[in-house]
Parts: structure tokens; sequence; C-alpha cells
């Protein structure tokens, strides 16, 4: 679905961005990245073929500049072949002027895969690493696979790609968009880690709250997401040192605080992580329901 024709997000919710760099260093990251070339040399650590029995199967990087008009038709065709009848069935409509717009964007690039052997066209995804409620994302906005070769693992090796990608480009997160009428694709994300995002109006148990979810998957490796330590002036070390060496009661003071915030922090993280662990075993328990 088109972004630019989804609703309002994050209605009602408050987005955490307390972690990661500010907003100017996450647009740096995102402008960066748009600039890198060829970013399959980003991937080296993972396979850049795929077999499905004998036959072997290459991935190729392309934008939209330079990605020939016989091929973009081919991601059109291919993205209508599979989808549209889920737009028309969710009540989005279609219209291959629009869809073409979003997948020709300026800022569009592909993943595509061929038949190493006879060079057919047979997969992509379409991808833009961009801001996305202030967290600095790789957007994937099309996973298209052709029915011939559909649960063969091409899906998942795109998307796999696509992840080394983002954590390359030190991205935040993964997001994307599925149609709540879609539960083969839902399926497919929340098994390959994906839950839904803070920024989703829908949620998966409220059939009412929304025709389509907004997932995402955190580029957990990431230098951003870790706690960075303040550094420490000679100075301000040497000063640190003189006032160790006054007065031991309040040197034992000073370990008793910050032994008491250290153990608040704790709690803190603790209870957000049970939060999340308790969220997500509620969506697994609902997919299970709703046997996605």
């Amino acid at each position: 679905m088109d972004r630019a024709n989804q609703g309002p997000r994050n209605k009602g919710r408050r987005v955490t961005r307390n972690k990661g760099p500010p907003i100017a260093a996450r647009k740096l990251l995102v402008q960066k990245a748009n600039q890198k070339k060829e970013v399959l040399t980003l991937c080296k650590d993972d396979p850049m073929t795929h077999n499905i029995g004998e036959v072997q199967y290459s991935v190729e990087h392309s934008t939209s500049v330079d990605t020939e008009q016989n091929i973009k038709d081919w991601l059109l065709d291919l993205t209508r072949e599979n989808v549209k009848e889920l737009y028309l069935d969710s009540g989005w409509g279609w219209s291959d002027a629009e869809k073409g717009d979003e997948l020709w964007h300026s800022m569009s690039q592909y993943l595509i895969v061929r038949n190493s052997s006879t060079s057919e066209l047979l997969a992509f995804t379409h991808f833009r690493f961009d801001m996305d409620y202030g967290s600095h994302v790789l957007y994937c906005y099309e996973l298209q696979v052709s029915s011939s070769v559909q649960g063969s693992g091409l899906g998942a090796w795109l998307m796999q790609l696509l992840h080394t990608l983002a954590r390359s480009c030190n991205m935040s997160k993964v997001v994307l968009t599925v149609g709540r009428n879609n539960p083969r694709a839902l399926k497919f994300y929340f098994e390959m880690g994906y839950r839904i995002d803070e920024t989703s109006l829908a949620t998966l148990n409220d059939t009412s709250s929304g025709s389509y979810l907004i997932l995402s998957r955190p580029c957990k490796s990431n230098k951003d997401e870790g706690d960075s330590k303040p550094t420490v002036s000679k100075k301000q070390q040497t000063i640190s040192s003189k006032n160790s060496t006054r007065g031991g009661g309040k040197e034992k003071g000073n370990k008793k605080i910050k032994k008491s915030q250290a153990s608040n922090s704790d709690k803190e993280n603790e209870l957000q992580n049970t939060k999340k662990d308790k969220k997500d075993v509620c969506e697994v328990e609902t997919m299970q329901s709703l046997k996605l």
C-alpha cells in the first residue's frame, strides 16, 4: 500500500524516540544509505544465489534511475498479478498509475531475482531508505514472488538480504505494510520476527481497527541501540580522584545512591521487557487463534 495513502498512524499513542542518535544524525544516515551504489557488497556474508532443486537463482540490485523500462513494466505486472484482488477486497482500490508512481519513485531500489540459466525474472523486493515517524528505516514496499516459485524460499532469502542491508547502513528497523486480508503474508513476516509496529493504527486482534497493519523488525546490532558511555576528561578524572580521598562516609553514600539508581534502572528495563514479551505472546496467540 502506498504510504502516501495511509491514514494517520500512532493515533492516541506516543512513539518512543528516546534511544539512538538525534534526528539530524538519523537523516544523515538515511542520506548516506541512499548514496551507496553497490549495496550487495554489504551482504558479503549472505549467499548471492539460491537453489531450488537443480535450478540456481541469482540476485541483482538496481534503482529506479537505472532500471530498464521493460523490467519496470514487469515489476508492475507481477505486483498487479499478486495483490490487485487483495487491494480491491480490502477497499483500497487499484490503480496502475498510482502503483507505478510508487514503484518507480526516484528513491526506489530493487533486489531482483533471476533464473541464472535463462535470465527469467521471478521475484523482487522494492525498498527505500527513509525517515518514518522520526526513525531512520529501511521501508520494504513490496515483496513479490512469481506464483511458479512461491513457497520455495526466495522471499525469505530476499528479506534476509534486506535485513543485512538495514544493519549495514545503521538503520533502526525494517518496516512494511501488510493487509489484514493477507493471512499468508502475516504468518510469513511473524515467523521472520516481525511484530506490530508502535506506529500502527490497527491491531492484530481488533478487526475494526483498520484494514492494514504496520509491521517492523528492529536492527538489534546497531551501535545506536546500545547505551553509550559518556567520555570523561582528564580534568574530571583528577577531580573525581581527589574527591574519592575525602570523607569515606560521603563515598559510601554516593555508592548507595548509585546502587539504588542502578537497581531502579534494572527494574524499569525488566518491566519493559516483560511488557514486550507479553505483547509478543499475545500477538502470537492471536495469530494462532486466527489460524494464520
